[in-house]
Parts: structure tokens; sequence; C-alpha cells
């Protein structure tokens, strides 16, 4: 018997997606193995992990029993002591929990990332100018395989700095994967010189408090 196609939802989408995240934590048991000490069908486990079934209360439940998961997590994606921030900044939970972990980090090298990071993202320049880059270059390289070497992204790089363009008019000298190319270039660039700056400020605001 033919199983009758069911939507596909945000909600669906996410448990299957977090479902074979978890299924890659036991990489010396196959499905059958989880399946059998999850207690539910090797073909279930494989519908849920491929969402092409929404799972039942009861399923739902043994499998976050299984890997030690809240069903939040697993429905949306977001630990419950995450979802609050989440929700106030657009951060997944993975970018959350990176930043969490650098500040709870004992490593002192981690500790020295958390004003670079603080510095980094109150800089107006890092959106005004690399998100712009990186947007347009989204844009442009959108659904184009073309492959271009370093040197004509370099040369194109130099072009757009000697007319002064700056990412804003370039666009006309170049198409396709190069104008993109160059505009990964720009923001590269740019980053580049941003972390420089930021640097050599926290590293002066150090050296003037120990005088």
């Amino acid at each position: 018997m033919s199983r009758a196609k069911r939507e596909k939802t945000e909600v669906t989408s996410c448990f299957a997606k977090k479902l074979t995240e978890c299924l890659r934590t036991r990489p010396l048991l196959n499905q059958k193995e989880i399946a059998k000490e999850i207690g539910i069908s090797p073909s279930q486990l494989f519908d849920y992990a491929n969402d092409n079934v929404t799972p039942t209360i009861d399923a739902l439940y043994k499998i976050c029993e299984y890997f030690d998961v809240s069903a939040d997590y697993m429905l949306t994606g977001v630990k419950p002591e995450n979802r609050e921030i989440a929700k106030y900044t657009g951060l997944s939970d993975s970018a959350i929990e990176v930043l969490h972990q650098v500040h709870e980090s004992k490593n002192i090298y981690h500790k020295q990332w958390l004003p670079i990071i603080n510095r980094l993202l109150i800089t107006k320049g890092f959106w005004n100018n690399i998100m712009t880059y990186l947007d347009r270059a989204y844009r442009i390289r959108k659904g184009i395989n073309k492959t271009i070497d370093d040197e004509q992204i370099n040369n194109a790089v130099m072009i757009v700095k000697l007319n002064n363009t700056a990412g804003y008019t370039h666009d006309v000298l170049f198409d396709g994967k190069l104008a993109a190319d160059v505009h990964i270039q720009m923001a590269a660039d740019d980053t580049r010189t941003l972390y420089n700056t930021i640097i050599d400020e926290l590293v002066g605001g150090e050296t003037d408090g120990e005088r």
C-alpha cells in the first residue's frame, strides 16, 4: 500500500535535521541497531530522519529520551535555555553555543576573543561594508557555476580599487561569478583591515592602562 504524502513543514524539517544530527553521534551503531535501542522500527527511524512521516508523541518521547535532548530542541532547533536569545538576536542555537563556550572557556586565549568579538559586532563598518559585499556576492553568484582563477579575481579587485568604485558601482565592470568573487575578496580585504584596527586599539588600550 502506498503511503499518502503529507506536507512538510518547518517543524517537521527541523525534527528530521536534528534527528539526523543525533544519529551521527552514534557512529558505531547502524540505524537498525539504534532503532531497536530506541524502541521503534528501522523503517520508522528512516522515515522520521528523511521527513517522510511525522513521529507520534510516543516515538518523539522515546527518541528524546534515547538521545538525551528535549522535545523543544528537536522541534525548534533551539535549546530551551537559548530560546529567548535566539528570538531576540536571530542567532542559531549553534552560534549561541559557540559564543557561550568562548565565554565560559578557561583558555586565556579564548577570553581574549570576547573584546574582539564585541568590537567587531558594534563596528558600523562591519555591517555597512562587509555585509554589503557578501550580500551582493551571494545574489550575483547564486545559480552561477563558473570557475574563475585567483589571478582574475585579484586583477578585478585592483581595477575596482583604482577606479575607486568600492563595491557600489563595479558590478557593471564584470559579469557573473567574477563580479561575485570581487565582492568576496573586497569583503575579505575590509575584514582584515577592520580586524587589524580593532586589535591595534585593544592592544593600545592595554598598553595605556599599564602606564
